[in-house]
């Protein structure tokens, strides 16, 4: 009998469905809502995983500005104690040791990104030390001898452990911040801060080479300020670093999130002519209704489709992740990473909670958008999410309403793939029983990444 090419074709396409774990192309998913768990129904408004463009696109990391903050601690929030605060570059020199296994520990425990900030201002004469409270000099218009050689230690020790991205931030105080200026502007102390700054990245670049990548945050938090000569300052210093530095990355100027400080910052900055590749924001709370907002400044802006940023956040917390992450989603923001802080969530300490943000692991938790049946007899399963760890995530299925563990599904049963940046995995029931079980009740499933020893949140998936 002869066969035609045709028909050839189909039947190669069937089997290799088969041998593949059935991972099939999204236009042959019979997709079904899942809305059994409240808290997993993820999806946007059309109701299909389809239209949830937004994605966090790589591993973040952490804020790294102290490795001792217990002298704060044990003295009532007092920054200005001497010694409350050990600072990775302005006391580095003290303590290098624990510095490294800080900084090892994190990479190990998963992180890929660091920040180091550098709060700065010119001190007065009555300032005798190198350091005060979080604060360095900025009286030469760079680093001093001491904090230079801390600096570089650092960003080589960073470099050699592995990350892949330094962000450098500068948080301009007191007497060098603009918003202390009032009404008059303030050119020598403007000139002081541009040459520290400048002279600051300079190092960084020689030091670094071309790895690892390297982003400036030109003032912590100053994005959308208006008092004082904050705006004029922010355009000033934008234009100052684009002319110096054109080939560097920078978000401009970091926000923390209210109310038309991002609109302000986009406006301000589209003045120069030139706007930052991405924004970067820092948000502790009432996640949905700040993303949401942030998400209608982008578009009143033009800007909907920029990366975003989210350069502080709570420490470690599977309550504010998931949170955050269903903000993400129901928004379609394309966030390129997630840096914590090291203060935990709703603590009324403010500022500092720990030394350093050691853990990362309730961010690096398998998340999933959406889940369905699949292939012609409906007992595949396929799962859309982020955070699935390649090759080595597994699925674990237990019964959907006395969580009685049903399998697990490993290595060559289940296929891995991405599209449009989103992890996927399909696979097809093995028995009967949890065939019959999918079709009458559903399945719970369950995402696990080994390598951090830590699973997601369920969903129930029904035939």
């Amino acid at each position: 009998m002869n066969i035609s090419e045709q028909t050839k074709l189909l039947l190669l396409l069937v089997l290799s469905l088969v041998i593949n774990g059935c991972d099939i192309e999204d236009n042959n998913i019979e997709i079904k809502e899942n809305t059994n768990d409240v808290e997993q129904n993820l999806l946007n408004k059309s109701n299909t995983y389809r239209n949830v463009k937004s994605v966090v696109m790589e591993v973040g990391g952490s804020n790294y500005p102290m490795y001792d903050v217990q002298g704060y601690l044990d003295n009532n929030d007092d920054w200005f104690k001497e010694g409350a605060l050990k600072l990775v570059i302005g006391d580095y020199h003290l303590n290098p040791d624990k510095v490294n296994d800080q900084l090892t520990t994190m990479y190990q425990n998963g992180q890929r990104k660091i920040a180091l900030v550098i709060w700065f201002s010119h001190f007065n004469p009555s300032i005798t030390t190198e350091t005060y409270g979080h604060v360095l000099p900025s009286n030469k218009d760079k680093l001093t001898d001491q904090h230079k050689s801390n600096f570089i230690n650092v960003l080589n020790q960073i470099k050699s452990i592995g990350y892949d991205e330094i962000i450098l931030r500068f948080g301009p105080q007191s007497s060098a911040a603009p918003k202390s200026w009032g009404d008059l502007w303030n050119e020598e102390q403007y000139q002081e801060n541009w040459n520290f700054i400048n002279n600051t990245i300079k190092t960084m670049e020689s030091t670094l080479g071309d790895s690892p990548q390297r982003v400036y945050d030109l003032g912590v938090e100053m994005g959308g300020i208006t008092k004082g000569q904050t705006e004029k300052y922010v355009k000033k210093l934008w234009d100052n670093f684009r002319y110096v530095h054109p080939e560097l990355k920078s978000f401009g100027f970091s926000f923390a999130h209210q109310p038309g400080r991002l609109d302000n910052l986009i406006k301000n900055l589209a003045s120069t002519g030139k706007l930052p590749d991405e924004y970067a924001f820092d948000i502790y709370q009432n996640f949905a209704t700040k993303i949401e907002n942030i998400k209608q400044e982008l578009a009143d802006n033009g800007e909907e489709d920029k990366i975003i940023v989210i350069q502080e956040f709570p420490y470690n917390t599977k309550e504010v992740y998931t949170e955050m992450m269903q903000s993400i989603a129901t928004n379609n923001l394309k966030v390129r990473y997630i840096m914590q802080w090291p203060v935990a969530y709703d603590s009324d300490v403010k500022h500092f909670t720990i030394d350093y943000a050691s853990d990362f692991k309730e961010y690096m938790s398998p998340f999933i958008y959406n889940a369905g049946s699949g292939c012609q007899d409906k007992n595949c399963i396929w799962i859309v999410g982020q955070n699935f760890e390649p090759k080595n995530a597994f699925i674990g299925i237990r019964h959907p309403e006395t969580y009685d563990k049903i399998a697990t599904y490993k290595s060559n049963e289940i296929n891995h793939t991405t599209k449009n940046g989103k992890r996927r995995i399909t696979f097809k029931l093995r028995t009967e029983e949890e065939r019959k079980l999918f079709k009458e009740k559903g399945l719970r499933i369950y995402v696990n990444n080994p390598t951090y020893k830590v699973w997601g949140d369920s969903r129930i998936v029904k035939q």
